[in-house]
């Protein structure tokens, strides 16, 4: 019958990657012989390089030329696959999904939400409403009323069903073990931390919280003294004010090539800011957490599917519906509201406290 080639799209940012990587799983677990090809983005490459899964790797950036796209085009359309796959909504991914030859077509096809006149009208472009006439598709809206519809994972675990490919979307995500990385990090925990820890990803999405370049340090301070746990505080090239005040008061550690270097030591040694970590080094921290909190860092809670990590997620109220899209079924998960600070960190306090009783 010979080998079965598989493509997949998956042009956008990391998170995402991460939240299909239960489908891709189970795709190379029907097909162990098959020859799988991943067109990704420039974002995530570097975590699509740490997989085995994959045969070929085709990046594709919307900034390439013309000439630089329809190379891309042709080196794509050149090879009949018998699964086609595009999970990323593109146009780029939904134009070569259509054109190219394939036995099966699954696409995921957003449709978006505009409010005309006081009313919400749900709506795609013109073109995408002829996708089902040559493909399996599913359309997909932020605010489409039920809620099982509106999440990614469960989208993703009905979506091959015709090939048989189906799970459930509490199904474990994957990221692939490193050996070096795991005895680095036990090396390191032993050495520095060797405790408890909550772990705190800080972003862009902090700035918008009123005061956060004032009180964050002290909320910081007060949250470990009343839980008497270590704090982990991670970062990637964060050069926020907010998060330069915080360099100043406790000790950071600077990871480059996944090595330690001390950027400052302080005296407090159970809160620490660690900066620039490898991704798979950055997935061990989170999956020896307490708790892994970030104003919904994409990245993060998916990561916190790849180990049942209990995630708290700090998001504006507005954003409920379209931050639930993105939740894994598979983990402990809490809210808390992006308001005031002290009462943002009180909420974490409270939370921290509960788990740690039970």
């Amino acid at each position: 019958m010979g080998t079965k080639n598989i493509i997949i799209f998956r042009t956008d940012v990391i998170g995402d990657f991460v939240m299909s990587t239960a489908l891709i799983q189970n795709v190379k677990n029907k097909f162990p012989d098959a020859d799988i090809t991943i067109v990704c983005s420039n974002k995530n490459y570097k975590i699509v390089k740490l997989y085995n899964i994959f045969n070929k790797i085709i990046i594709f950036d919307k900034k390439f030329n013309f000439f630089k796209k329809i190379l891309l085009y042709t080196n794509i359309l050149c090879r009949s696959y018998h699964i086609c796959i595009c999970l990323d909504g593109k146009n780029f991914s939904i134009t070569n999904s259509i054109l190219m030859k394939s036995k099966y077509k699954f696409l995921l096809v957003y449709k978006k939400q505009k409010k005309i006149f006081g009313h919400k009208f749900i709506f795609t472009r013109p073109f995408k409403f002829f996708i089902p006439l040559f493909t399996d598709c599913q359309y997909f809206s932020s605010n489409n009323p039920d809620a099982s519809i509106n999440h990614f994972p469960t989208l993703y675990s009905n979506l091959l069903k015709k090939v048989d490919v189906s799970f459930s979307n509490k199904h474990k995500y994957y990221f692939p073990e490193n050996r070096e990385i795991t005895n680095f990090f036990s090396d390191y925990f032993d050495k520095f931390i060797n405790d408890k820890y909550l772990l705190i990803h800080l972003d862009e999405k902090w700035r918008d919280i009123p005061e956060v370049n004032i009180k964050l340090t002290s909320q910081i301070s007060n949250l470990q003294k009343n839980l008497n746990y270590s704090l982990i505080l991670t970062s990637y090239n964060n050069k926020f004010d907010y998060f330069n005040n915080l360099k100043k008061n406790f000790t950071t550690i600077n990871f480059v090539n996944d090595k330690i270097n001390f950027n400052n030591y302080k005296n407090h040694k159970k809160i620490f800011i660690l900066e620039n970590m490898s991704l798979s080094l950055y997935e061990k921290f989170i999956s020896k957490s307490i708790f892994t909190i970030s104003c919904h860092s994409g990245f993060t809670v998916n990561i916190c599917g790849s180990n049942f990590t209990h995630y708290v997620d700090i998001v504006h109220e507005n954003e409920i519906d379209w931050r639930n899209c993105w939740i894994p079924k598979n983990i402990k998960y809490s809210r808390i509201y992006k308001t005031d600070l002290p009462k943002i960190f009180k909420d974490i306090e409270n939370l921290s406290k509960d788990k740690i009783i039970k």
